[in-house]
């Protein structure tokens, strides 16, 4: 409280700003963190250099020293504290290091790929197949991320979620999200960036809410990401419905790459020919799973809808638009147009 007052006295210590004392030793030194937060680069670095100033001029020492005097003597719950204080004078100052940082937007979203990344590395296993981490911002001492993920139920959804937050709540990943920033930083075109992460630490990560279906102040010699808030999980639950069937062609006996080819021509223009009339719901998937050798097109259409939507119709329109003689000739159209652009020639596809 001495640092604080003498600092807040002289208008050195920017509003929002906290001294805390990390060690006493028994040389005599006094170890301490001044915790702030500034609006750019150029700002922080004025504010340290003011409270630099301030720490290095005697009268502010002795001033410091008076206080601790002052204080101690009137404590009751420690007397031998104020025999021990009662002559205690703070001789000088040195500067160890800084830390946090305060980034311009350009280097804010040079941040966000770094963060980004090193979260996904660090997670590991962690982390469900294809799923995605999104930093949304690097600003006032957080970092601010939310995890895209696909599961196959709430269940399996509810696990992963568990499974991320134990792992964020482990020294081990918060270590290895440091060493990977800093790995990674260390060969950002931007010096202030690279020489300000190049002392990263992950000191603590607490779980926030979450969803189902926070930034940094410029550092001379590295940044500390103090926290993690989880945010929120939503979830939507559709129904899976499977549809399938054959289309007679006039297609003959295909190589298996022909027919691999015509298979994607074909489900392309089914997709398509389905989407246009409005029979297809979203994210519905047509997969061409064999054509024989008489050019029958065995075809799956895996649909997913809401559990309150009418299955039995949805199929049914399906099926009434694969007989529709127009939906059959937009297929083939569709098919003979694709194979045109080819590099392969595929002659059956021709007509």
């Amino acid at each position: 409280s001495a640092i604080s007052q003498q600092l807040g006295d002289q208008g050195a210590l920017p509003d929002g700003a906290s001294v805390v004392v990390t060690g006493l030793n028994n040389d005599g030194t006094v170890q301490y963190e001044i915790q702030m937060f500034g609006a750019s680069s150029a700002d922080s670095g004025a504010a340290i250099t003011v409270m630099e100033s301030s720490l290095s001029q005697s009268s502010t020492l002795a001033s410091i020293s008076a206080t601790v005097r002052s204080k101690s003597a009137g404590s009751t719950a420690t007397p031998s504290i104020s025999g021990a204080m009662s002559s205690v004078s703070a001789s000088g100052n040195t500067q160890v290091s800084t830390s946090g940082l305060t980034m311009t937007s350009a280097e804010e979203e040079e941040a966000k790929i770094y963060f980004a990344n090193a979260i996904s590395s660090s997670l590991g296993a962690n982390l469900p197949e294809e799923a995605i981490v999104t930093v949304t911002s690097v600003e006032n001492g957080a970092v601010s991320y939310f995890i895209t993920m696909n599961v196959d139920s709430s269940a399996d959804g509810s696990a992963a979620v568990s499974s991320i937050h134990s792992s964020l709540a482990t020294t081990s990943t918060l270590n290895a999200i440091a060493e990977s920033v800093v790995a990674v930083s260390s060969s950002s075109s931007n010096p202030t960036l690279t020489n300000a992460m190049s002392g990263i630490t992950v000191a603590s990560n607490a779980v926030g809410a979450t969803a189902e279906s926070p930034g940094l102040i410029n550092a001379m010699s590295g940044a500390i990401v103090s926290s993690n808030t989880k945010g929120t999980t939503t979830e939507s639950t559709v129904a899976k419905l499977t549809s399938s069937g054959q289309l007679t062609t006039n297609l003959g006996a295909l190589s298996s790459i022909e027919k691999a080819e015509t298979s994607e021509y074909l489900e392309d223009a089914i997709s398509a020919t389905l989407r246009a009339s409005g029979d297809l719901p979203e994210g519905s998937e047509v997969t061409v799973t064999d054509i024989d050798e008489s050019g029958v097109v065995s075809y799956t259409i895996t649909l997913y809808v809401s559990p309150s939507a009418d299955h039995e119709n949805t199929v049914k329109k399906i099926n009434s638009a694969l007989s529709s003689p127009t939906t059959l000739s937009s297929i083939a159209t569709s098919v003979t147009s694709a194979a045109s652009a080819s590099s392969t020639s595929i002659s059956a596809l021709s007509s």
